[in-house]
């Protein structure tokens, strides 16, 4: 094990920094695009809430929400799941300012939205800090307009709370581990317990947290790790003790073992987990758009195949750097590779067997993995193209642009075409 983790303990890695010969203009033109593409996000995720799909699950959201702001108590618990043990109450407490205004339905889902864009950036942020400038360029270029990012930040569902904190988290325990910051685990401790109690998919990130206390080694035994733990479980006291730890039982339905339906075992979830990559969001909500531009057929179902495939490269490029150290020229340690694998594995280990139907949107734990191992290898491909013949890199690193580029315009069409019938909802 410790040769496979690389000694958790050694010094930390330096900070992958921009390419050499960054100039100002070079700076200049990344930050606004970044800003331009944050802004594309935000507008995707804020557009048309007169449209916004409002069913008994969002109805019960935001009437927890609002007796909030009416009695002035905090629940210790939010809507009911399907497998017994209830939702934790973030999903109200983190949208209680809009019950506090009075706020309509579509006005508490923009809340939801604003988290979702603010997740944005931390998927950004982590990619940046350690896999470089470009990979984060690529990934936030993906999810900024990904269609099951966008429609999965729309609703007053807990699960679409669940990818901002996922994260977070990640970020910040690779920070802990990877750079010895030791207020990242207090930040990050706060964000696990906020990804546990919005959606119970959000449980499988103590899987992801038990893996970076293991790889911490001595860098447990700190006065950071009493505070984020002090922080941890004040904030999960409440529901742990009040609701969840009552009902733990009903964890064991988690595996399919629901009354008066019979477990399969299928690759539902795998195939699932691959499709929060593609752009077949929209048409999975409102499949009428399908009848004015099809994302399964055509160039749309061609360049959601591309992008498919971006993150499966990415997904093996992470194993290869688990099972056989560091990629050339890039210093990053195989203990992270392992924390982005168990946030994709475990989502989808944990549904292999089910008795309920599973839907993609039960995978969206793995957040941000599909959208930065996708840029990573985008960008793998890119600096490899160099060491092939100079006509070759040249059209091998056009075919990559025209990849992402269409992948970007055939999204942005399929959001025009999604606003345009969303009226009603599948």
């Amino acid at each position: 094990m410790k040769s496979l983790l690389d000694r958790p303990d050694a010094a930390s890695e330096p900070r992958i920094e921009p390419p050499p010969g960054s100039t100002k203009r070079g700076r200049l033109m990344h930050v606004s695009l970044v800003v331009g593409l944050l802004f594309a996000a935000a507008a995707l995720r804020l557009a048309r809430l007169d449209l916004v799909q409002y069913r008994e699950d969002d109805d019960a959201l935001w009437n927890i929400v609002t007796r909030i702001a009416k009695t002035g108590t905090l629940p210790i618990t939010g809507m009911h799941s399907s497998i017994g043990l209830p939702n934790g109450p973030f999903q109200a407490w983190l949208l209680a300012p809009f019950g506090l205004i009075g706020a309509s339905p579509p006005i508490m889902t923009a809340g939801v939205g604003l988290l979702n864009v603010l997740g944005i950036a931390f998927v950004y942020g982590f990619a940046r800090d350690f896999f470089g400038q470009r990979v984060a360029l690529w990934s936030l270029m993906l999810v900024a307009v990904n269609p099951w990012a966008v429609v999965l930040s729309r609703r007053l569902w807990g699960d679409d709370l669940v990818a901002p904190w996922a994260a977070l988290t990640l970020w910040m325990l690779a920070r802990w581990l990877y750079r010895r910051d030791g207020k990242a685990l207090v930040v990050g401790a706060a964000s696990l317990a906020i990804v546990c109690q919005v959606y119970i998919v959000g449980l499988e990130w103590l899987v992801v947290a038990a893996v970076a206390v293991v790889l911490s080694g001595r860098r447990l035994w700190s006065r950071w790790t009493a505070v984020a733990s002090a922080v941890f479980a004040l904030l999960v006291a409440p529901y742990a003790v009040g609701a969840a730890l009552p009902r733990l039982t009903a964890l064991s339905n988690i595996g399919g073992a629901q009354p008066g339906h019979a477990p399969v075992f299928d690759l539902t979830s795998i195939k699932f987990a691959l499709e929060l990559a593609s752009n077949e969001g929209y048409q999975s909500f409102a499949l009428q758009g399908g009848s004015v531009l099809d994302a399964t057929s055509g160039v749309p179902g061609a360049f959601g195949i591309v992008a498919r495939l971006f993150y499966v490269i990415g997904l093996v490029l992470s194993l290869w750097v688990l099972l056989r150290g560091s990629a050339t020229g890039v210093g990053r340690r195989r203990g992270l590779e392992l924390l982005m694998l168990v946030a994709v594995v475990v989502p989808s280990i944990a549904l292999l067997r089910h008795s309920v139907p599973v839907y993609p949107y039960y995978l969206v734990a793995s957040c941000p993995a599909p959208y930065v191992l996708s840029g990573r290898a985008i960008d793998w491909l890119w600096s490899h193209a160099a060491s092939v013949r100079a006509s070759a890199t040249s059209a091998i690193r056009a075919l990559l642009v025209a990849g992402v580029g269409g992948t970007v315009v055939v999204n942005l069409a399929l959001a025009g075409v999604f606003f345009s019938v969303a009226g009603d909802y599948y």
